[in-house]
């Protein structure tokens, strides 16, 4: 199969299991995240891993309680910081 015939068939899934997510893949999976390759390695984002109990229902809340939201083990949120780019600029030149 090809990409484009892989993209075409590709679905999201929306509701899921029971089953935990050990932390340090969670961990590793955050850590790798921040090296997503991006405009001249800028990074102008942040991962917030919410943990709290109260947090996450307020989140799940704010996501209109969606089943992804309201189903997912884990979850994430990426912010997109776009005040941040040159303080960033600095740590590499």
């Amino acid at each position: 199969m090809n990409f484009f015939e892989i993209v075409n068939k590709r679905r999201s899934v929306r509701k899921f299991t029971k089953e935990s997510i050990p932390e340090d893949v969670m961990r590793k999976t955050l850590s790798i995240s921040l090296q997503a390759a991006n405009s001249s390695n800028l990074q102008p984002w942040e991962f917030y891993w919410i943990r709290d109990e109260d947090k996450k229902q307020q989140l799940v809340e704010s996501c209109f309680s969606q089943s992804a939201a309201r189903t997912a083990q884990e979850l994430v949120v990426a912010v997109s910081r776009i005040d941040t780019w040159k303080r960033n600029r600095e740590y590499i030149f």
